[in-house]
């Protein structure tokens, strides 16, 4: 046997589509008692999960396609097997493997005590153990079904993930994926979600503190007195959603103050949107250099250091961009549907109107005399048909200028002030790292 535990692989038991490619399972393990990691069959393949509470069970996100149901025990033959009635992936803008994330419902409470939850964030060099069923031969999936295993080491935590470094002796393979990442007091602070190809290298959990507070929602209304029944209880932790017409209880309300968890996942942070309804935030804003654009946003004070990406910046109390809005006038184009006006100067690269609309104060009609449009009257480019002399890089910086004096500037002051606290950094000795992490892409072989 290989050594290794949890090797994710690209490959579930018998398919090699995009989704397979996603599932892991434990090489060079151990036998493991902790009735909490247990089996989930589903469409996507051999997956594991965790109990959270009597009817919840945390998994991969990747996993939540047509889950049929959880079995419990060590391996087959299964000392007991519940359906799963109902799923829900996690609520986030985030993308990538941090947000692969999904808690399923039983159709009946299992008796099988639930994981505890790490109340601490981890971090690199701490050993963790990952539990699952996945294989323990990376090339035979006959080897899977089997709960395991093993320790392995982190070496990098994001915002949202965990990393292992991968040296073994245990890894992830297919299978595995939803499996449990327990901390050395056996508390729960991770999900296996992606690893190795060939089950011999780094693994990657999703972490769960992060995500709690739409765990403990899900949890209220999904388990216990406070889930949706019929019934409104007073004294939960959160509100009964029977008590509250926002709440979990299978319809989506769209006059509610916070998104409610029935409705679809609005947009993220730059998100084109049309009303508030549209953006996660229930914030949706026009670009303060072009008010016909409308975009998701977030609230800020300050400089906008606070503002998630692609947002930089802060403008009347809202997260805006640092510079000019994508598809608003004067903006970086390299086509028309770059544009909201659908139209861009490509002579300029530069997002313009067509002259039927009106051209705001600096500009005139140019360009094309069959389809004249708005261009900075700097340079000589203003006139009729196409311009010429080198006047275009002139019209460009025009165009740049007008944009700038909108938003672009508004993080001049705050980049002077940035790079003199870098100066007085290296004069002391020290370097400042201001930068945020967060994976927004989906990189990497699922596990």
């Amino acid at each position: 046997m290989r050594a290794g535990l949890l090797a994710l692989t690209a490959a579930t038991a018998c398919a090699v589509d995009a989704t397979a490619e996603r599932r892991a399972a434990i090489v060079g393990g151990v036998d493991d008692d902790r009735a909490a990691v247990v089996a989930l069959e589903g469409a996507a393949g051999p997956c594991s999960g965790v109990v959270l509470a009597p009817k919840v069970i945390a998994t991969a996100g990747h996993c939540a396609g047509g889950l049929a149901a959880a079995s419990f025990g060590a391996s087959p033959p299964w000392d007991d097997r519940i359906a799963i009635v109902s799923v829900l992936r996690v609520r986030t803008t985030v993308d990538g493997l941090g947000a692969d994330l999904a808690l399923a419902r039983l159709a009946r409470p299992t008796a099988i005590a639930p994981l505890t939850r790490a109340t601490a964030s981890p971090v690199a060099g701490a050993a963790l153990t990952a539990i699952g069923f996945g294989r323990t031969e990376p090339d035979d999936p006959a080897t899977a079904g089997r709960r395991r295993a093993a320790r392995l080491t982190i070496s990098s935590v994001t915002p949202t993930t965990i990393a292992t470094d991968g040296a073994g002796p245990g890894f992830t393979c297919a299978g595995d994926s939803g499996g449990a990442g327990l901390d050395d007091a056996g508390a729960l602070f991770g999900l296996v979600v992606a690893g190795a190809p060939a089950c011999d290298g780094p693994t990657t959990l999703v972490r769960l503190d992060v995500h709690a507070a739409w765990i403990d929602a899900v949890l209220a209304a999904w388990d216990g007195p406070c889930a949706a029944d019929g019934a409104c209880a007073a004294g939960c932790p959160t509100l009964d959603p029977d008590c509250d017409p926002c709440g979990l209880d299978g319809t989506c309300r769209e006059a509610c103050p916070a998104p409610d968890l029935d409705c679809p996942i609005g947009g993220g942070p730059g998100a084109p949107c049309v009303d508030a309804l549209a953006c996660e935030s229930r914030r949706c804003v026009p670009a303060p250099d072009d008010p016909a654009v409308r975009f998701c946003s977030a609230a800020c004070d300050g400089d906008g250091a606070t503002c998630p990406a692609p947002l930089a910046a802060c403008a009347d109390g809202a997260c805006v961009y640092l510079g000019p809005t994508p598809g608003a006038f004067g903006a970086p184009c390299d086509g028309d549907a770059a544009c909201r006006s659908g139209s861009c100067d490509r002579a300029l690269a530069r997002c313009t109107r067509p002259c039927r609309d009106g051209c705001p104060d600096g500009y005139a009609c140019g360009g094309d005399p069959d389809e004249p449009v708005c261009r900075p009257t700097s340079g000589g480019c203003a006139s009729g048909g196409r311009g010429g002399g080198g006047g275009g890089a002139t019209a460009v910086i025009a165009m740049i200028a007008m944009v700038a004096m909108g938003i672009g500037l508004r993080g001049r002051d705050r980049d002077r002030d940035r790079d003199r606290d870098r100066g007085r950094g290296r004069d002391r000795g020290r370097d400042r790292d201001r930068g945020r992490g967060g994976d927004r892409g989906r990189g990497g072989d699922r596990g």
